[in-house]
């Protein structure tokens, strides 16, 4: 809510805004879709107390929304991050939800408790759900190798190793088990959890011939 003589500079601000966000997210969001709109008011609403949007921007940039550490056993791995999932202002409140990932349990636990002094420093209150068990990067496991070999050996070419630091439920199965060895294996994926999710059809033979050559070579 602003003055009718500030209206222009706020439209001004808005559109550069939007414009630096298309420049920013052009390779990951659809951008044409990004709009802004500036309305008239005929009456006055509700609108956020200077001590609420003061708090509300202290958490917009307080907050870690990114890569918080690097994994140091594997370059360019991702450790540890957290972003904004939802950003909501309404009637009720603030209702902010913050999703954390980290392949390693200390490192989840020292971003959750920054995110709870950050919500008590502003006056909002927290709630922590069940957080996704870790699964560390380890360069020992013996199966990454074997999985390497057989997917070569059917295929004639590599497979794309990769490690990944956000919640699966291996790292549920390495809590009960240690000492477990493990990967996982899937067929390749596009755009994956968006509603252009794509599935390639022809991989699937492939990720079920590489799980039956590892089974077969560990019987």
């Amino acid at each position: 809510m602003v003055n009718a003589d500030a209206v222009a500079a706020v439209e001004q601000a808005a559109a550069a805004w939007l414009d630096a966000a298309k420049t920013d997210y052009a390779d990951i969001e659809n951008v044409d879709a990004m709009k802004r709109t500036v309305t008239k008011a005929e009456s006055l609403p509700n609108v956020v107390s200077t001590e609420d949007r003061d708090a509300l921007i202290t958490l917009a940039i307080t907050a870690v929304n990114g890569v918080h550490t690097m994994s140091a056993d594997k370059e360019g791995l991702v450790e540890s991050s957290s972003n904004f999932g939802i950003l909501k202002l309404d009637e009720e409140g603030l209702d902010a939800l913050v999703t954390v990932r980290s392949s390693v349990g200390e490192k989840e636990t020292e971003l959750v408790e920054a995110h709870k002094a950050l919500a008590q420093e502003i006056g909002c209150e927290v709630e922590v759900t069940k957080l996704a068990d870790p699964w560390p990067y380890d360069p020992s496991n013996k199966l990454t190798e074997l999985g390497k070999q057989v997917y070569q050996k059917l295929n004639g070419e590599e497979i794309e190793v990769a490690a990944v630091h956000g919640g699966l439920e291996c790292g549920t199965f390495k809590v009960l088990k240690p000492d477990l060895d493990m990967i996982s294996i899937g067929p390749d994926l596009k755009d994956v959890h968006t509603p252009q999710e794509t599935l390639y059809l022809k991989s699937i033979p492939k990720t079920w011939r590489l799980l039956e050559g590892i089974l077969a070579e560990i019987s």
